[in-house]
This record gives structure tokens, C-alpha cells and sequence, in this order.
């Protein structure tokens, strides 16, 4: 009647194992669709030298961003670009030039 019959030869036990540690292997490796790793990028921790010349007021700032972070990334709907780059807490007299050089120089 017109109709193609595909058929795939079976594989032997050992094969089939092996197949199974490779997809489990693959399907760990895609785990994390969301990119949360990047959660932490950037992340400065209170105990660094970097942080003990921060102020105050900025580490406040820092820590209330990551609490929003923890609690957006809570929902399975969102997730984190790894593409976009977040720049807050940016000075007004920062022009969209000085800002576009400033990311081309710290890209190279």
C-alpha cells in the first residue's frame, strides 16, 4: 500500500549498557538548561579584600540584589541569559560611548 517499514537491528546486552552510561552521562550534562551557575558570577563575598573596600551601603545594595535573584530563580520560568550583562548601581554621568568602551576593553 505505499507505506515504508523502517527497521533498526537490535543491540546486544553490552552495547545497550554502555548506551545508557553514555545517555545518563549526556543528560546530566544538560541539566542545567536555566544557566543558574551564573548565579554567582560576579558575586563578591564580604570576607574578599574587594569587599572590605567597598562601602557599606554598596554591599547592602549587593546582598538585597541577591536575595531578589534567589527568590526570581525560584520559579522554573526563569532563568539567566548568558548573553545579557546586568550593570547596576551606575554612575549618571556614564554616557552609552564611555559604557560601550568600557565593556569592549574589559571583553578583550
Amino acid at each position: 500500500n505505499g507505506r515504508n517499514l523502517n527497521v533498526i537491528e537490535a543491540v546486544d546486552k553490552s552495547k545497550a549498557e554502555r548506551l545508557k552510561i553514555e545517555g545518563s552521562l549526556d543528560k546530566a550534562a544538560r541539566k542545567d538548561k536555566r544557566n543558574i551557575y551564573l548565579a554567582n558570577e560576579g558575586l563578591l563575598i564580604e570576607s574578599e579584600e574587594a569587599a572590605e573596600q567597598t562601602p557599606q551601603s554598596d554591599l547592602d545594595k549587593r546582598r538585597i540584589a541577591r536575595n531578589e535573584k534567589k527568590a526570581k530563580l525560584k520559579n522554573p520560568l526563569f532563568f539567566i541569559s548568558p548573553f545579557r550583562l546586568s550593570v547596576r548601581n551606575l554612575s549618571k554621568n556614564v554616557s552609552d560611548e564611555e559604557l560601550k568602551n568600557l565593556f569592549v576593553e574589559g571583553a578583550k
